[in-house]
């Protein structure tokens, strides 16, 4: 009569699969505890917010000093371990500029920021900042950027406008605007109708004296003409 050890249909006992279990577990847990201390080492915003045109600045600040001199990038993607390195630094306070974007690097405070300008909506996404080190896993930081479009322009209506406008008959006209946000002339050639003779009222008079002077004159010199025969006769 043969004995069987209790196990699983594998055949392996199930003190074995335990042991195996708890081994998994263990690794699992030293990972979780390793990945924790690596994104806390890094702080940053959780999410950064901008509208189409306009620029954002994240900045994410370096708990760890030994590794203050180490580069610092700026990479796109949703995991860590497969996002793309946008731009990064050279391992300097120097301002790295790439395309629309610009990091910088202060060491003395342990901070780097990014700038990305003139936003499209294709830039909406995960972002990763991080700090390389060789031969370990990187510190890194998450963070979501959400691009909205662009507000309509709208100009306040003016409280306070006026319209200067000089017109003459043929010539060029000047025309001016003032309001709140400045002034500005500009030239208009304008062909109106021609000048009407508004001074009738004053020139019938004239008119009037003129006749009567000439008709003064006529008689006068008709008396003159009679005075000269009746002495030569």
């Amino acid at each position: 009569m043969t004995t069987q050890q209790a196990g699983d249909s594998t055949g392996f006992p199930y003190f074995v699969k335990l042991k195996y279990i708890m081994e998994v577990m263990k690794i699992v847990i030293v990972l979780e505890i390793l990945f924790a201390s690596v994104l806390s080492a890094l702080e940053g915003p959780g999410e950064i917010r901008g509208s189409v045109g306009t620029s954002v600045t994240a900045t994410c600040k370096n708990k760890d000093k030994s590794i203050s001199n180490n580069h610092k990038y700026w990479c796109k993607g949703y995991y860590s371990v497969s996002c793309d390195v946008l731009i990064q630094t050279n391992g300097s306070e120097v301002i790295v500029h790439r395309d629309r974007m610009s990091i910088s690097d202060n060491q003395t405070i342990q901070e780097f920021t990014i700038t990305l300008q003139n936003l499209t909506l294709n830039d909406t996404g995960w972002y990763w900042c991080g700090v390389s080190k060789p031969h370990r896993l990187d510190v890194m930081h998450s963070i979501k950027l959400s691009i909205t479009e662009a507000p309509p322009v709208t100009v306040p209506p003016s409280t306070d406008s006026s319209i200067a406008l000089q017109t003459t008959y043929g010539n060029l006209e000047t025309s001016t605007f003032q309001s709140d946000y400045g002034s500005s002339t500009s030239n208009l050639c304008v062909v109106t109708s021609p000048p009407k003779f508004t001074n009738l009222p004053i020139l019938a008079p004239v008119a009037v004296l003129l006749f009567l002077l000439l008709l003064v004159a006529v008689i006068t010199t008709r008396k003159l003409q009679r005075r000269s025969k009746l002495c030569k006769s």
